[in-house]
């Protein structure tokens, strides 16, 4: 080989691969931040947890429980209003016995109801928790899987970029996101069954109580949300965004320590970090300022509220039309449905955060598709099957990797590895890095790879073990089972030292047809030939 045959990468369009969204076709179309993109996002979640074709009748038949148990809880209220109107006309008509009689009532469904609360919360923990699952298990399957997700978007640029901190949509954002969605939906549900149950009520009552409240939930909603709503989701976007910034700058510090103090760059990293806080101090008062003007407007309107009924209805009242139990029942039901209505409104900043985060998950996991889909299987959430496009790279992977025949034993002249004419690109480069390359390797024969950096010699190895595919030409080399890779950068599992030395857990061996993991004394006898056995 030849220095003729390896490039210098120093040409190299390696901008690209950190910012041009091009390069993440998934990605790219994940970043539309509008309210139709945040719908979309939310529905995807959902749906494939529901709608999901291997274990969809769990989640549904939680769900339907969950629901049972919201119409359960919104009938013992409304009967609670309806027994606290007569406990307030025996009181004020001066019965003892009806009075005392409507109380034991009143205590027995009291304490009835806390294991029917009891158990709705149970269910809806529940189903949270198997959401939480489902979602996790899928997205981590598809980016620590055959993929090699974990390693194409990292190569891409990904990290901090389109696709930044994977691990924290992952780990965090999804639970964040289940929890939201799902006290979203029951609180909307609990909330949408109370008003047309009180509002049948409200109807045996005063049908001009009725109209009033209908017209005043619906100027609260109309105010509140046409003014506030669409200014908290994109601040609460933002502020994600600008929290994963944040992170993702201090990451970097404690991740590159020795670079930066060589460099004595301290100054530079610690006036960056404190920018991205800067910024997210910024978002956050503008945040303050709209959620402070939301409340203070919901506090008054609350106020006001609890004396309207009584004007409103007095006037029948005093003409005898109504008894003193209706009138009390008149002001608890608009309460209820005040409260009801106020609580749609409340779930204004829970919809702007659900769907940021929603919007992150399903970028990631378009993105999972994107490479599942080109590994020959599909493992994500979306229905989205039309992007053809590659998510590593633009040029079309054509570099042929077959392994050779699996040999027993190592004979001399036998075939270890064939090169013939690869021409190697970079993801996302258009310049090659190694141009018409050709060699083989038998048993017994060694070959080092030389030159100054840059000129792509662990690029050609990358190749080898399969992982840069762009560009063409043909590579055999003998089985996976049978190679070892060395990687640049030392690695330790998070487990013990048995789980380290035969990572990553295929180095069992076959004796008489049946699998034997290594020994200690194999483990004891490795680490000594590399003089490690002070480990022990």
């Amino acid at each position: 080989m030849t220095d003729r045959s390896l490039r210098s990468a120093d040409t190299l369009p390696v901008e690209r691969t950190i910012s041009d969204p091009s390069a993440f076709p998934a990605a790219a179309k994940a970043t539309d931040t509008g309210t139709k993109a945040m719908i979309v996002a939310i529905w995807t979640v959902i749906r494939a947890f529901f709608v999901d074709p291997v274990s969809s009748y769990v989640p549904k038949a939680m769900g339907v429980a969950v629901m049972v148990m919201v119409f359960v809880v919104s009938f013992v209220h409304l009967w609670f209003m309806q027994t606290v109107g007569d406990l307030q006309n025996a009181l004020h008509n001066k019965k003892a016995g009806a009075f005392y009689h409507v109380l034991q009532k009143i205590c027995i469904a009291c304490v009835l109801m806390m294991p029917v609360s009891a158990l709705r919360d149970g269910l809806k923990g529940s189903l949270a928790l198997e959401w939480r699952r489902f979602l996790t298990h899928k997205l981590i399957r598809g980016y620590i899987g055959d993929s090699q997700a974990y390693y194409r978007l990292k190569v891409l640029g990904g990290v901090g970029r389109q696709i930044d901190n994977p691990d924290q949509r992952i780990g965090q954002d999804v639970g964040q996101l289940v929890f939201i969605v799902l006290s979203f939906l029951i609180t909307v549900a609990q909330a949408l069954v109370n008003i047309v149950l009180q509002s049948i009520m409200m109807l045996t009552i005063d049908v001009h109580l009725l109209m009033f409240v209908f017209a005043y939930s619906v100027g609260m909603n109309v105010v509140t949300f046409g003014i506030f709503g669409q200014r908290l989701t994109v601040v609460n976007r933002t502020t994600l965004a600008q929290e994963a910034s944040l992170r993702f700058g201090m990451v970097r510090v404690r991740e590159n320590a020795e670079p930066i103090a060589f460099y004595r760059g301290a100054m530079f990293e610690q006036s960056r970090c404190l920018q991205y806080f800067a910024e997210l101090i910024r978002t956050l008062y503008w945040k303050l300022v709209l959620s402070v003007s939301l409340e203070s407007l919901l506090a008054g309107m609350s106020l006001l509220i609890g004396v309207l009924p009584y004007a409103i209805v007095a006037e029948r009242y005093f003409r005898g039309d109504l008894d003193f139990g209706s009138l009390t029942r008149a002001a608890m039901v608009l309460g209820t449905l005040e409260r009801a209505f106020e609580q749609l409104v409340n779930q204004i900043e829970g919809i702007t955060n659900m769907g940021a985060q929603a919007m992150r998950v399903r970028q990631l996991a378009d993105a999972l598709d994107s490479l599942e889909r080109q590994s020959g299987g599909f493992n994500g959430m979306s229905d989205d099957q039309h992007d053809p496009s590659p998510l590593l790279a633009p040029h079309e992977q054509c570099i042929g990797l077959d392994e050779l025949p699996v040999s027993a034993s190592a004979a001399p002249g036998c075939m270890l590895l064939r090169i013939d004419a690869l021409t190697l690109r970079p993801p996302c480069g258009q310049a090659p890095l190694v141009a018409d390359l050709s060699f083989e390797l038998r048993v017994g024969d060694s070959l080092i790879l030389s030159g100054p950096s840059g000129i792509g010699k662990s690029s050609v190895l990358r190749a080898i073990g399969g992982l840069w595919a762009s560009g063409h030409g043909d590579i055999q080399r003998c089985a996976a089972e049978q190679s070892f890779f060395v990687p640049q950068e030392p690695y330790l599992c998070l487990g013990t030292l048995r789980d380290n030395c035969t990572y990553p857990g295929q180095t069992s061996t076959q004796e008489q047809g049946v699998s034997q993991e290594p020994s200690d004394f194999d483990i004891r006898s490795a680490l000594g030939s590399v003089c490690l056995e002070y480990l022990l």
